[in-house]
C-alpha cells in the first residue's frame, strides 16, 4: 500500500492554516521482481533512468509488514550500482519534517543512506547514516562530522525515526523508539533520500514514511543541545575537550543551564549561570574538565539536564550519546594512509583536511601520503595501483579502500584498529646528502620482531610538504566554497577554484624508489627474531624539490601486498642521524653510478665506477616492481659504460637495481 496526500486543517478561530504532506510506502502494491522505479511514480534513481542496474527490485524474501520489501547489496569496489532516490516533493527549510524507515541487516551485512539538501541531487549531502559491520551506527551532519552514534542488532528489524525541526535546526533521531539524541546541521534543509549500498552492504528496507508540517508547536521551556567537539576515539590516556551549544528553542528566557557528562569514572554535573538567552539565542559552552580516554569501548553521554533549574519540555533534543574507542598502540607500530587526490577533484580538499587533522592528533604514528592523480604532482603509475574507483579515495595499510570517506572516523577507526597489532619489524633511518650532485644516500636498519622471510618486501615513498606551483594545474577545485556543505578546514571560505597562488600541498608523494610493490629481493635471506639488517639506498633529488620539506617513508610489505608496518622521518632528521654503510647491503666495490640524460626519451647511458672486477646482476624495474630489462655484467676496475634502450618503455619512473648477492645499489631515472 502506498499513500501520498496533502491534508489541510483550517483553524478558523486562530485564522491559521496548517499544511501537511504525508507519504507512506510498504511496497505491498507491487509484485516481487518489479523494478521499484518502473512501478512507482514517487521513486527514481540517481540518474533518473529506472528499470536498470541503478534501480532496486521488489522482493518477498523478507518484510517487516506484509510480504514485500526492497533489498540492497553491493560487492563492487565503489559500491552500487543500485542507487535509488525518494524525492520529498520540495526543498524544506522550515517547519517540521519527519522521516521513518525499517531496516533489516543480516549477520554479514551493513547499510548506508543519505539525505540530499537540494532538489538537484548531487549538490549537498546534508546527512549520512552508516550502519557498520561491527554493529555500530554513525549519523553524520553536513559538516562531515559524527553527529550521533549508537549500536544495532543484526538479523532483526530496526526502526529509525527522524524528527527534524527545521525552524529551530534540531535534528532528532530515534532508534527502535528510543531517542539517541539530536544535533544541529550546517545545511539545515532536506529535499530527498538516497539509498545506495556501499561495498559490503546488505540490507532490507520496508515501511518508508515522511511528512512535512509547516507549523511547529512552540514550547515554553525548551533547549536544544548540539555538540561541537566530543571524544570519539584516540590513544589510551589521551585528553580531549568537550564543547557544545545550547540553543533556547522555547518562549521563556533562559538564565541558567545544567549539563551532565558521562566520564569513564562516572557522571559529573556542570552548571552555567548568568545567561540571558531569548528564543533563538545560543550559548557556546566548554566543559571545564578534560575527558581522558580509557582502553576499549566506553559509552559517552552529554545531557542538558535542566534550564532555569527546571526540566524542559522536550527530552530528545537534550542529549548526545555515542561511544569512545581507546586503543594502546603497539611499540614501533605506525600506520600508512595513502589518499587518492587531485587538484581537479572538488571534494578532495576533504582528504587534505583529514590527513592534516590526524597527523596533528597522532604525530608520527599516522603517516599520510597524498597520491595525486591527473595534476602536475602525479607520480606516474603510483596512483593507479591502489584500487581507487573515485576521488577522494583512501587505503589504510593497503587493506581497505574507502571511496569518499565522508567523515574523519572512516580513516581514524581503521587506523586505531591496525595500530593495536604487533609489527613484524621496526625501522630506523639515517642519511647523507651530496649538494653538488643532489644525491641522497640513506640507510635503514630493520629489526625483526618475528621471523621475516622472502615473502616480505621493503617499499619506499619519498614525500614533500609545502609544494606549490604557478601553472593552472596547481589550482584546486573546491566544492566546499560558500559553506553550503558545512565547514571544511577553511575551504568553505575559499573560492570554488582556489588559484595556484593560494594553494600549498602537503604529504605529496614524489617518488617510489623500489616500486609500488617493493623490492622482492629484500628478504631472500630470512631475518630471524631480534636480528637487524641494514639496507642502503640512493635517491636523486630533483632541483625543484625542497629537501628541508621532504620525508622518507619506509614500508614493510606482507606477502599479500598489504602493509605490515611503516616509518616516516624527515630528511633533515635523517641527515642528523647520518648514513650507515652496511657491507651486507651496499656494494662497496661500486663507488658511483651516473645516468644520463635524465629524464630520457629513448636511450639511457649508465656509467658505473667500480674499484675491482665484479660480476653483478642489473635489473631495470618500474614502479610496480616489474622487470623491464635484466642482464648479467662483469664490471672492470674503473669506469664501465652501459647503454639501455628505453624507447618501448611507457612514460614514468624507473629504477636500475645493481645486485651482487644480497648487496645492491639503486638509482632512479625518468622516461618521458
Amino acid at each position: 500500500m502506498k499513500k501520498l496526500y496533502s491534508l489541510f486543517l483550517f483553524c478558523f478561530a486562530a485564522s491559521l492554516i496548517n499544511a501537511q504532506i504525508t507519504f507512506y510506502d510498504d511496497f505491498e502494491s507491487y509484485s516481487p521482481g518489479n523494478y521499484l522505479g518502473d512501478v512507482s511514480p514517487d521513486w527514481t534513481t540517481w540518474s533518473g533512468a529506472t528499470g536498470g542496474s541503478l534501480d532496486v527490485k521488489i522482493t518477498d524474501d523478507m518484510a517487516s509488514s506484509g510480504k514485500n520489501s526492497i533489498f540492497f547489496s553491493s560487492t563492487a569496489p565503489s559500491g552500487g550500482p543500485v542507487d535509488i532516490v525518494l524525492p520529498f516533493g520540495d526543498k524544506y527549510e522550515s517547519g517540521l519534517f519527519t522521516f521513518s524507515l525499517k531496516i533489516y541487516i543480516p549477520e554479514n551485512g551493513s547499510a548506508y543512506w543519505n539525505f540530499q539538501g537540494e532538489e538537484a541531487i548531487g549538490q549537498v549531502w546534508c546527512h549520512n547514516a552508516y550502519f557498520l559491520p561491527s554493529g555500530e551506527i554513525q549519523f553524520s551532519n553536513s559538516d562531515n562530522g559524527l553527529a550521533l552514534g549508537s549500536t544495532y542488532e543484526k538479523d532483526s528489524w530496526i526502526t529509525v525515526d527522524y524528527e527534524i525541526n527545521l525552524t529551530e535546526n534540531s535534528w532528532k533521531i530515534n532508534v527502535n523508539n528510543e531517542c539517541i539524541g539530536s544535533f544541529t546541521n550546517g545545511f539545515n534543509a532536506v529535499a530527498s533520500a538516497n539509498i545506495y549500498p556501499t561495498t559490503g552492504n546488505a540490507f532490507y528496507i520496508d515501511d518508508v514514511t515522511f511528512s512535512h508540517n509547516t507549523n511547529v508547536e512552540e514550547k515554553r521551556l525548551d533547549g536544544a543541545l548540539a555538540m561541537s567537539s566530543v571524544p570519539a576515539a584516540g590513544f589510551t590516556g589521551m585528553e580531549q575537550g568537550i564543547t557544545g551549544t545550547i540553543t533556547n528553542t522555547g518562549s521563556e528566557m533562559v538564565t541558567s543551564a545544567e549539563v551532565v557528562v558521562k566520564f569513564p569514572d562516572g557522571d559529573k554535573n556542570f552548571t552555567f549561570d548568568n545567561l540571558t538567552l531569548a528564543k533563538g539565542d545560543a550559548y557556546e559552552f566548554e566543559i571545564p574538565e578534560m575527558y581522558v580516554i580509557a582502553e576499549g569501548n566506553a559509552d559517552i553521554k552529554v545531557e542538558l539536564l535542566k534550564l532555569n533549574n527546571e526540566t524542559d519540555e522536550e527530552f530528545c533534543n537534550n542529549i548526545f550519546s555515542g561511544q569512545v574507542l581507546g586503543v594502546t598502540p603497539k611499540e614501533g607500530k605506525n600506520i600508512i594512509v595513502e589518499e587518492g587526490t587531485g587538484t581537479w577533484c572538488g571534494f578532495c580538499p576533504r582528504g587534505a583536511v583529514f590527513l592534516e587533522a590526524l597527523t596533528k592528533k597522532y604525530g608520527k604514528r599516522f603517516i599520510g601520503i597524498a597520491v595525486h592523480n591527473g595534476d602536475p604532482m602525479v607520480v606516474s603509475n603510483y596512483d593507479g595501483q591502489h584500487g581507487f574507483t573515485g576521488y577522494p579515495g583512501a587505503t589504510v595499510m593497503r587493506r581497505s579502500v574507502d571511496t569518499g570517506f565522508g567523515i574523519i572516523e572512516d580513516l581514524e577507526l581503521p587506523f586505531l584498529n591496525y595500530i593495536s597489532e604487533n609489527p613484524l619489524a621496526s625501522f630506523s633511518v639515517g642519511a647523507s646528502f651530496d649538494e653538488s650532485t643532489r644525491r641522497l644516500d640513506f640507510s635503514s636498519e630493520v629489526v625483526a620482531k618475528r621471523l621475516i622471510d622472502g615473502d616480505n618486501r621493503i617499499a619506499i615513498v619519498i614525500t614533500e610538504d609545502g609544494v606549490t606551483g604557478t601553472s593552472s594545474g596547481y589550482a584546486q577545485s573546491n566544492y566546499y566554497a560558500g559553506g553550503d556543505r558545512g565547514p571544511m578546514g577553511g575551504y568553505e571560505n575559499l573560492p570554488a577554484t582556489v588559484p595556484a597562488s593560494g594553494m600549498v600541498y602537503d604529504h605529496v608523494a614524489r617518488a617510489v624508489p623500489l616500486g609500488y610493490a617493493g623490492d622482492t629481493s629484500s628478504f631472500e635471506t630470512e631475518l630471524k627474531k631480534d636480528e637487524m639488517r641494514l639496507f642502503n639506498y640512493q635517491y636523486q633529488i630533483p632541483a625543484s624539490f625542497n629537501l628541508d620539506n621532504m620525508h622518507i617513508v619506509m614500508m614493510l610489505i606482507n606477502s599479500d601486498g598489504t602493509i605490515n608496518n611503516g616509518y616516516s622521518i624527515s630528511i633533515p632528521d635523517a641527515l642528523e642521524g647520518g648514513f650507515t654503510s652496511g657491507n651486507e647491503d651496499l656494494i662497496e666495490e661500486v663507488e658511483e653510478i651516473n645516468v644520463f640524460p635524465n629524464p630520457t626519451s629513448d636511450n639511457l647511458n649508465v656509467t658505473i665506477h667500480s674499484n675491482t672486477n665484479l660480476k653483478v646482476n642489473i635489473d631495470v624495474i618500474n614502479v610496480l616492481s616489474q622487470k623491464m630489462t635484466s642482464m648479467v655484467k662483469t664490471l672492470i676496475n674503473g669506469e664501465n659504460t652501459l647503454n639501455i634502450m628505453t624507447n618501448d618503455y611507457p612514460s614514468g619512473q624507473y629504477y636500475i637495481v645493481i645486485r651482487d648477492n644480497d648487496a645492491r645499489r639503486v638509482v632512479q631515472f625518468i622516461k618521458e
